[in-house]
């Protein structure tokens, strides 16, 4: 049966009038006819206060041959705990101690290159010669300084970029996970 002929027999089963409909909902008598023929169909505010006006469910206003019910797996959740624990303890500390050790690496790589431009700037040791020396040595130092920025630089890109995809990686298992811990039974009507 279409909705729109369950929508009349409903009303006709709760001994209203088209007019009693529209007046309890605040909508023209038309409105109800036009949802009624189908012609028009009713939003699900209207059809939430259809239910309640014939005291009835939206699942069978609209024809629903079955109802689902979500359910809480608790296996699964003690699953998932167990897992989770394991998963943490090895893998979750490992990636965690080489993206610290990633992260010092790329820090030295760009703070070593800062710390002697900083004492070349104010003459702290013997690095106050280094850029105008006529000396090879003197433009080969600046330019491994300079080299050495820029591959720290490039080191910190890809320390974002890992740590980007281990958030996406994280955030899809949970996802998952907590698709595992619930489920849905149907119920036939």
């Amino acid at each position: 049966m279409e909705i729109h002929k369950r929508l009349k027999s409903a009303r006709e089963a709760a001994g209203l009038t088209q007019q009693a409909v529209a007046n309890s909902l605040f909508v023209a008598r038309q409105t109800v006819s036009r949802w009624e023929t189908g012609s028009r169909e009713p939003s699900l505010k209207v059809l939430q206060d259809l239910a309640i006006l014939y005291e009835t469910s939206i699942a069978e206003l609209i024809g629903q041959e079955s109802v689902t019910e979500r359910r809480i797996n608790f296996f699964a959740i003690l699953g998932n705990v167990v897992f989770d624990f394991l998963l943490i303890a090895t893998i979750g500390l490992g990636t965690l101690l080489v993206l610290l050790i990633g992260w010092m690496i790329s820090g030295c790589l760009v703070l070593g290159p800062l710390y002697a431009a900083y004492m070349w700037l104010f003459n702290i040791g013997e690095l106050h010669f280094v850029l105008f020396s006529y000396r090879p040595q003197g433009v080969i130092e600046a330019f491994c300084y300079l080299l050495t920025f820029l591959v720290g630089l490039s080191a910190i890109y890809i320390m974002l970029s890992i740590h980007k995809l281990l958030y996406r990686m994280a955030k899809s298992y949970v996802k998952y996970t907590l698709k595992t811990i619930r489920y849905t039974t149907i119920k036939k009507n």
